[in-house]
């Protein structure tokens, strides 16, 4: 029999991916051109060319097989190739690989590609990078270019949780039972899904979150559960407790509350949108500032993760796939401007350095050490990032 939201995932998960990277790229494309900097390609994806989809002026598009990612080449980016070669020389060192395979396999990496040299330039080119180049252009030029990428996966997430509450209605917890979760309180007690909390003690519940903060409110407290189930009404009583790798410090009975969407006008919308994108921010800053190193590792996840979390929203619709992309866009911009070499937050990082030394940039050899330093850290978040999606797939 055919997994139909097994399907659809299969179709979402790169969809999802691909419009979060073309927007964010778009941006640093847009303000580069507004400012007059040649760019050579746009991108999509990773790796081998598919296909040339054209070119426009200066630049080339282009579609690659690995569709997790994508690259703009802004012409003199780096230059200074020197530092990036050696860069690439000491990674070939790394890999401990033939020459030309290590070449390939490089070129092919993701964050490193985008940034590595055309050592295949002419002088004639080279001279005219200089003249229509990334570094040709003034310290708040360059910086407004690099901030563009990050500035437009905000813009995307916003738009859409914005436009979602009008559209396809904004998701709700609601006060019955999505799923129980195996070995839970909620699971020895005998609650089960599709069952309807309406009282809490001597409380009526009306939504999902009112029976959510009441539940997190008791901790050590028995609890009396008037639930409904079907034409039944029965009372289950169970306490709610800290339950280790949940995600949370809060006490809970181990279900997931069911979610509705609810339509509402388009100023409702905006405000609630607002208000959702803003409660983002504050929980990615809170999740940081907890330094619950348990907590962060049940929140964040590579891409089989995001594929896991892609086929649940595809399974409750349309309106779930649109909140997880601009949950991902919103994450993604975040992530860009965590000040790591490679990443857009790098590259600022560079810039201010720049700007406090009044113009003068690092040294080759500095620039050397810096790429190194974030081809490392980068490395090893991907690593850790892949292990904890492999042990929370194992845990499941």
């Amino acid at each position: 029999m055919i997994n139909y939201d097994l399907l659809k995932t299969v179709i979402t998960y790169p969809l999802i991916l691909g419009v979060l990277v073309v927007v964010h790229e778009w941006g640093h494309f847009i303000v580069a051109r507004i400012f007059k900097i040649r760019v050579d390609e746009f991108s999509i994806g990773f790796g081998p060319r598919a296909f040339r989809i054209g070119k426009i002026g200066d630049t080339e598009y282009n579609i690659r097989w690995i569709p997790l990612g994508g690259y703009v080449k802004i012409a003199g980016m780096e230059p200074d190739e020197e530092p990036l070669l050696h860069a690439r020389d000491k990674a070939k060192q790394l890999l401990n690989r033939e020459e030309e395979e290590a070449a390939e396999a490089i070129s092919k990496t993701p964050l490193f590609a985008e940034n590595l040299p055309n050592v295949d330039e002419t002088p004639e080119q080279r001279l005219e990078d200089a003249v229509d180049g990334f570094y040709s252009k003034p310290l708040w030029q360059r910086s407004l270019v690099i901030f563009a990428g990050p500035f437009m996966s905000f813009v995307l997430g916003y738009v859409l949780l914005c436009s979602m509450g009008s559209v396809f209605g904004l998701p709700q917890a609601d006060n019955s039972i999505d799923h129980v979760n195996p070995n839970s309180v909620a699971a020895k007690i005998g609650l089960r899904a599709h069952d309807r909390i309406i009282k809490i003690d001597n409380t009526s519940i009306a939504n999902g979150d009112q029976m959510v903060d009441i539940i997190h409110a008791s901790a050590n407290k028995e609890l009396a559960l008037t639930v409904e189930r079907g034409s039944r009404i029965l009372i289950i009583t169970g306490t709610p407790a800290v339950q280790p790798g949940s995600g949370t410090t809060e006490p809970i009975f181990g279900f997931a509350p069911a979610i509705v969407y609810i339509h509402e006008s388009f100023i409702a919308s905006v405000k609630d949108g607002t208000e959702i994108t803003e409660k983002l921010f504050s929980l990615i800053g809170q999740l940081v500032a907890r330094h619950n190193f348990t907590e962060l590792r049940h929140n964040i996840g590579g891409p089989t993760f995001i594929a896991e979390t892609t086929y649940q929203a595809v399974k409750q619709g349309p309106a779930s796939v649109v909140f997880l992309a601009a949950q991902l866009t919103i994450s993604l911009a975040i992530f860009n401007l965590v000040p790591i070499p490679v990443l857009d937050g790098g590259h600022l990082l560079l810039f201010a350095v720049e700007g406090i030394r009044r113009g003068r940039r690092l040294t080759m050899a500095q620039q050397q050490q810096f790429m190194l330093a974030g081809l490392a850290i980068i490395g090893l978040l991907f690593v850790a990032i892949m292990i904890n999606d492999l042990t929370r797939f194992i845990h499941h």
